[in-house]
């Protein structure tokens, strides 16, 4: 996760844990560790960790029908420059019932950005989540820091970029409506 991503969840964990704090009579730690287990497993970690004890939960129909809904509703909020999927997908490899999803969000500047962005990945999650869908994604404060999540053997595909974007990264611009149905 990069810092902003970091401080949002942090920023969940102590409200869920302080709304645990007044609904019942529990110790402080044990509201957190509540809130952080609830807030992970929400997030669909739940599901990518899964995959590695050999629970199947995913499909290719699956996982073509996720990216065609995430990419409609990226397009109508505008809190990201541009969203990438790397990955197996990237590689064509999708490896059937035990492959997740990598997508990077890469969110506009500015703290309005930051919240908006990465509450629309809690909810994406949550619905991979409740879908069974192996989400690994995760809100990039900027391009800078796709370089070290990227492999050299995975060319990015673009699933949406804002307009205003498409002058600022045109090394992305070649992958533009790569896939988009």
């Amino acid at each position: 996760m990069d810092k902003g991503e970091k401080i949002y969840h942090v920023i969940i964990d102590l409200l869920l844990a302080s709304i645990l704090l007044l609904i019942f009579s529990i110790q402080w730690y044990s509201a957190l560790f509540i809130s952080h287990t609830v807030n992970w497993m929400l997030n669909s970690h739940f599901w990518t960790f899964a995959r590695f004890l050999y629970i199947p939960s995913n499909s290719k129909k699956k996982t073509e029908k996720y990216i065609s809904g995430v990419s409609k509703r990226l397009t109508k909020y505008g809190f990201f420059e541009f969203v990438i999927i790397i990955g197996g997908i990237s590689r064509r490899k999708h490896t059937g019932v035990y492959s997740d999803i990598d997508i990077k969000f890469i969110r506009k500047k500015g703290a309005y950005y930051l919240f908006f962005a990465n509450l629309f990945l809690s909810c994406e999650k949550i619905i991979c989540f409740f879908k069974m869908i192996p989400l690994d994604g995760y809100v990039m404060d900027s391009a800078k820091s796709i370089g070290k999540k990227v492999r050299r053997d995975e060319a990015p595909l673009l699933l949406y970029m804002d307009l205003a974007t498409k002058d600022i990264y045109p090394e992305y611009n070649k992958f533009y409506n790569s896939v988009k149905n």
